[in-house]
């Protein structure tokens, strides 16, 4: 026993199209009516775009690769290089510098900055050219001043995001070193201050001059046991009045003078040389001395540190330098809406949406069954 087949008896589908015609059409002309009016009241929007050479990351030189680390470098190809860039752009960190700069939060009068970002992210796309490697930053707006100003404040956004995020290393440095460099720089004072104070208190321009009296009393101790020897050796055969006898005298007696006078003593004995004076003042000099030139050194080697860490520092205030290829221009033509699209998308629609109706509505009397 065979099935019955079927199949659309196009006739009558015909006859059932044409008998409900007008009430199609009327339904076509109340939509595509509606969508005419709809994107009548639609507001003109105009697209800025700015174009852009996103930043290499393979380049160690440059911030951004600084950010990631060496390390990771030559891993990075250059659709990664352009997914971070779009990654960057869309950071909370860019978008409140656009949104501060340009005082979004007052002009679009919101209340907060989550308000504001989310505002900010639907008026934007970055759009990615695979064969060039170029960005776009395109912005949509209402006022297309403001579309030109967001889609550049874009780069200089990106530009100084970067440099921030990547620089956190060379400020900590280098307040680390400024503030090791001032310690020491009090450590050096308090160094001087207890060389001036010795010189102050023993009224000697003391340590230098300590040191060259330490090699004067030696000096002169030498020249006391040479001539005392001499003397002594002359008077196993020469009279104490021997003019030869009594110069040596004269000379030991010279000697013993100048000894007393370093020592700021009256008398001065046969058998010892005082030392006790002169080196306790340049032992403790020595000491200060030494004390005061670590500390110099040390400091020098911060303060060269820190000038080092310094031109480092004023270098990365400038932001990253980004490769703008076509800056944003003030867009003299609006971008959307799409009337025509939008009234012809509609008339289509509807048209094949009341087909479709009045074929299922009627779908028993089109239908016809064979043998």
């Amino acid at each position: 026993m065979s099935t019955p087949s079927k199949s659309i008896d196009w006739l009558k589908a015909f006859e059932a199209l044409k008998q409900n015609f007008k009430w199609m059409v009327s339904l076509i002309l109340i939509v595509t009516s509606v969508a005419l009016i709809y994107s009548a009241t639609l507001p003109a929007i105009f697209t800025a775009s700015a174009l852009i050479n996103p930043p290499k990351l393979s380049d160690a030189a440059t911030n951004l690769g600084g950010v990631l680390g060496g390390g990771s470098l030559a891993a990075i190809g250059s659709d990664n290089s352009v997914n971070i860039t779009i990654a960057s752009l869309n950071t909370n960190r860019v978008k409140d510098l656009l949104i501060k700069k340009h005082d979004l939060m007052a002009r679009w009068k919101v209340a907060n900055i989550q308000t504001a970002r989310g505002m900010l992210a639907g008026m934007v796309s970055f759009v990615p050219d695979k064969f060039s490697g170029f960005l776009a930053i395109n912005v949509d707006s209402t006022d297309p001043k403001l579309a030109a100003e967001i889609a550049n404040g874009y780069v200089d956004a990106l530009s100084q995001g970067i440099s921030d995020v990547a620089n956190n290393k060379t400020i900590q440095r280098y307040d680390f070193y400024r503030e090791q460099m001032l310690i020491e720089q009090k450590e050096l004072n308090k160094a001087e201050s207890a060389v001036k104070a010795f010189n102050l208190s023993h009224g000697i321009t003391a340590g230098q001059q300590s040191q060259v009296i330490s090699g004067i009393v030696a000096q002169l101790n030498g020249q006391l046991v040479a001539a005392q020897a001499n003397l002594s050796t002359m008077a196993a055969y020469a009279s104490p009045d021997n003019p030869d006898y009594k110069a040596v005298q004269s000379t030991v007696a010279s000697i013993k003078e100048q000894l007393n006078k370093i020592n700021g003593q009256q008398s001065y004995g046969d058998d010892a040389v005082p030392t006790n004076l002169v080196p306790a003042l340049s032992q403790e000099y020595v000491g200060l001395m030494r004390n005061q030139g670590i500390h110099e050194m040390v400091y020098k080697v911060l303060v060269n540190q820190f000038e080092g860490y310094k031109f480092d520092f004023l270098i990365s205030q400038a932001p990253t330098p980004i490769q703008v290829m076509d800056k944003a221009d003030v867009p003299l033509t609006k971008s959307k809406p799409h009337k025509f699209k939008i009234v012809f998308g509609a008339f289509l629609v509807s048209t094949l949406l009341s087909l479709i109706f009045i074929l299922l509505r009627n779908r028993k009397l089109l239908i016809k069954h064979g043998a």
